[in-house]
């Protein structure tokens, strides 16, 4: 999905307590940027602490750093520390927003997904809803700040095994994104590889296919082949050829996804782990033991491709962009109504 931003509340003045504000998000813009999430989370904290000591336990630009923290701990998998945080920061929205609000939302939105990658898509579902009432509400039906929101309870509905209920979202989701910033755009390779994921699960991988490469080339032609944000699409174009027992072609997009992630993340990181127990598994399928003949495993890779994150305004929103499946940390984005 394309990075949409949420902004809050204007910094007052440029005192020495705003330009270190000024200074931290830059870093936090920095560092969420080029993947280095532990770094940023560490920002976020120091973040929450000059706006609590700044601006009161309460204030708007207290709720948005409180957002931002959580969104950090959830993409970092400290899940636990995150729900806490995520709640503050949705009631300090509602308080000082109304229920109705597009802040609210992005604090429903990252709630949800916090619940969902705890394994509750039950508990998410409702708040992805109501997230995606506020924002029908607030722009219209068709409006391009439905994209994300759609394609989140669509993730959640394949979660729990509805592909039914998901596909008409994915589908809405993508003719939004293109009518409203064309084809070629992160918009619509994200809704394509969503929508790409719900066929594979279906084992319609004929349909699967186009909608993966075409993404792939959007993104490609977007950033270039070296970026990082066409790993998950990289990915999916090797769990689906190795699902038809195209091994040769699979290990290549395999050892693609595998580079890329590791220029990303370091060798060291769990996605890399991920990265090459899916190539692992490949050869395995390619040249098996004599008693292994395991199916195919996408590893802790999620579907939806890796979105660069925008310049950070002061008092940021961020939303998460949860994709098809909860198998790997979500997505940041950053959302403006």
């Amino acid at each position: 999905m394309f990075p949409l931003l949420l902004l809050g509340f204007a910094a007052s003045g440029q005192d020495d307590s705003a330009k270190q504000v000024q200074q931290l998000e830059s870093q936090l813009n920095q560092f969420a940027s080029a993947g280095k999430f532990d770094e940023a989370l560490k920002v976020a904290r120091e973040l929450v602490k000059l706006r609590e000591a700044g601006k009161g336990a309460e204030h708007p630009d207290t709720a948005s750093a409180l957002n931002t923290l959580a969104a950090l701990l959830t993409r970092t998998g400290n899940y636990e520390a995150a729900e806490p945080v995520s709640r503050r920061s949705l009631a300090i929205a509602e308080k000082l927003f109304g229920p109705q609000d597009a802040r609210v939302a992005a604090a429903l939105n990252n709630l949800a997904t916090l619940l969902l990658y705890q394994g509750q898509p039950h508990k998410a579902e409702p708040l992805l809803r109501r997230c995606l009432e506020i924002k029908e509400t607030t722009f219209g039906l068709e409006n391009p700040q439905l994209v994300n929101a759609l394609n989140n309870l669509a993730g959640v509905y394949q979660d729990m095994g509805n592909a039914s209920q998901a596909e008409p979202l994915l589908l809405r989701s993508l003719r939004i994104a293109e009518q409203s910033s064309g084809p070629d755009t992160e918009a619509a390779a994200m809704g394509l590889q969503n929508l790409a994921t719900l066929y594979q699960e279906r084992g319609d991988f004929l349909r699967a296919e186009p909608l993966l490469e075409r993404s792939l080339a959007i993104l490609r032609k977007l950033h270039g082949s070296e970026h990082p944000g066409s790993a998950v699409v990289l990915h999916g174009l090797a769990s689906l050829n190795a699902s038809l027992g195209a091994y040769s072609k699979a290990e290549q997009f395999s050892k693609q996804e595998l580079k890329l992630t590791e220029a990303t993340l370091g060798r060291e990181h769990p996605e890399v782990a991920a990265a090459l127990n899916s190539l692992g598994t490949i050869y395995l399928q390619q040249r098996p033991l004599p008693s292994y003949n395991a199916p195919w495993t996408s590893g802790s890779r999620r579907s939806g491709p890796s979105i660069p994150i925008p310049s950070l305004p002061s008092t940021i929103w961020p939303c998460f962009i949860i994709g098809a499946r909860s198998s790997q940390p979500p997505k940041l984005c950053w959302n403006v109504p």
